[in-house]
């Protein structure tokens, strides 16, 4: 049942933390635009780096054959990386140097 502001209740995170499900808007760059198909996604329900790859990749198949990061926040996450409400995402290609 939803809560009084229309919000999924509160759950427990991966982080073994209660938190709610926020909507984000991931950016993406790069060949990871042609997976997706679009230079921004919405997506709900994720509170975690390991639980967003897993989705990210059973949606978008061909993304777990490249190598890409995810950065929150303009930091490169890892798997353990945690989410707060209003985080900024980004997935991004590999680098190259030069």
């Amino acid at each position: 049942m939803p809560a009084a502001d229309g919000l999924k209740p509160a759950t427990k995170c991966r982080s073994g933390l209660f938190c709610r499900f926020m909507p984000m808007e991931i950016l993406v760059f790069g060949k990871l635009q042609e997976i997706t198909g679009s230079s921004q996604l919405q997506w709900n329900e994720v509170t975690d780096m390991y639980t967003l790859r897993k989705q990210l990749e059973e949606k978008y198949p061909l993304l777990a054959d490249v190598s890409y990061r995810v950065a929150v926040n303009k930091v490169l996450a890892n798997d353990q990386t945690v989410f707060a409400a209003g985080a900024e995402v980004a997935l991004l290609p590999p680098f190259s140097g030069g």
